[in-house]
C-alpha cells in the first residue's frame, strides 16, 4: 500500500508499504509519522481498486477525528495491496 502526504505547495510526500495483513489506516499513518502541518484532517480517503476489471475505484472516506479522538473504528480500514491513502 501507499500512503501520500501533501506538502501544501511543497509537492507529495509518497512511500510504499508492505502489506503483511493486518494494516489499518492509523497503523500506515504511524508509519509516516502521523499527518504534516498543513495536512487536512477532513480530506483523508483511500483509494482502492474495484474487485471487478473495467470498474471505477472506490473511494474510502476516512474519519480522522473520530479514529484519533473517539477511538472509532468504522474508517479505520484494514488495507489491501495497491490501496492509496491520501
Amino acid at each position: 500500500y501507499y500512503v501520500i502526504l501533501d506538502g501544501g505547495g511543497a509537492g507529495e510526500l509518497v512511500q510504499a508499504f508492505p502489506v503483511t495483513g493486518s494494516e489499518t489506516v492509523l497503523d500506515a499513518l504511524s508509519l509516516v509519522r502521523g499527518l504534516t502541518p498543513v495536512s487536512s484532517k477532513r480530506n483523508i480517503w483511500v483509494a482502492r481498486r474495484c474487485p471487478h476489471p473495467n470498474q471505477p475505484w472506490q473511494i474510502l472516506p476516512v474519519d480522522w477525528v473520530g479514529i484519533t479522538q473517539h477511538g472509532l473504528t468504522e474508517t479505520n480500514y484494514q488495507l489491501m495491496p495497491g490501496d492509496r491513502i491520501y
